[in-house]
């Protein structure tokens, strides 16, 4: 049995939620860009779990 797409949505928006948060918390450079690049990837599944490939995808290229 497949899952369905709402527990991509709400797996997505946790990890966007989590990471954006670690970002802001972290002292080092480094490692709040990552959190900030995970935050952004995340965001882009959401949107394409949303129905909008192309603004995901938008999101991954500009932002990312």
């Amino acid at each position: 049995m497949m899952p369905s797409i709402d527990f991509f949505f709400y797996l997505a928006s946790g990890v966007a939620v989590v990471s954006t948060l670690a970002a802001i918390t972290r002292l080092n450079a480094v490692h709040s860009l990552l959190y900030m690049v995970t935050s952004l990837l995340s965001v882009a599944i959401v949107f394409y779990v949303l129905g909008a490939p192309y603004i995901a995808a938008l999101q991954a290229i500009v932002y990312a």
